[in-house]
């Protein structure tokens, strides 16, 4: 059964303009790849920030894209002889809610969470680990 990229989507695309001068040279100075603080992040998430980065109609909208695109990825599971056409979802910015839906909707398998915060991940009801 194919895996991976086999099940992903492109939703946009870049042209070699977009990163480089015409000239084919890099665009930017090490200035401008600077941050403005640049105290250690280990301070700055060591606590907990339990609040949402997006507002409610784009978690929405976030939530019935992932529904819809793992509902397919599970369709063409089954089509491909899966059993139970489970998907297995890494959140790699993961964070004490969840934008994908819930389980019932769609056949998750494992969701593993990576985020920046251990209290946050532990927060987060939809990660299996």
């Amino acid at each position: 059964i194919p895996t991976g990229l086999f099940y992903s989507r492109q939703i946009c695309s870049f042209d070699v303009g977009d990163f480089a001068l015409p000239t084919g040279e890099w665009p930017y100075t090490a200035a401008d790849m600077n941050r403005i603080d640049n105290t250690d992040d280990e301070a700055f998430y060591s606590e907990p920030r339990l609040v949402t980065h997006i507002d409610d109609y784009a978690i929405e909208s976030l939530t019935a894209y992932y529904r819809e695109e793992l509902t397919a990825i599970s369709r063409r599971k089954i089509d491909g002889g899966s059993k139970d056409g489970t998907v297995d979802v890494l959140d790699m910015c993961s964070s004490w809610i969840s934008h994908l839906p819930e389980s019932g909707n769609v056949p998750l398998g494992r969701v593993v969470g990576i985020g920046m915060n251990e209290k946050e991940l532990e927060a987060n009801k939809a990660l299996t680990e």
